[in-house]
């Protein structure tokens, strides 16, 4: 078996003991954190967010990189629990 990682590993690494339910749960966290960056991006320029100290514009973006993140590192749970 060759040393090589599939890209997933690298980007969204599993550990050995992750289970489908944990994936599952990373979709969640996934679906809510898209909503809530596209909620930021349609509100006005410089508006500040109630929960966090930085504008949504700058917290939109990040939020929609982190479900990105979250839906591969979900797919990377469901390969691997496959795999076994």
């Amino acid at each position: 078996m060759s040393d090589r990682k599939h890209w997933l590993d690298v980007i969204a690494p599993v550990r050995k003991g992750a289970r489908t339910e944990g994936g599952a749960g990373l979709l969640l966290v996934a679906v809510v954190a898209f909503g809530l960056g596209i909620y930021g991006l349609f509100q006005p320029p410089g508006e500040m967010s109630t929960r966090l100290p930085i504008p949504y514009g700058v917290s939109s973006p990040l939020l929609l990189l982190f479900a990105v993140w979250c839906t591969l590192l979900a797919i990377n749970v469901f390969r691997r629990a496959r795999q076994r």
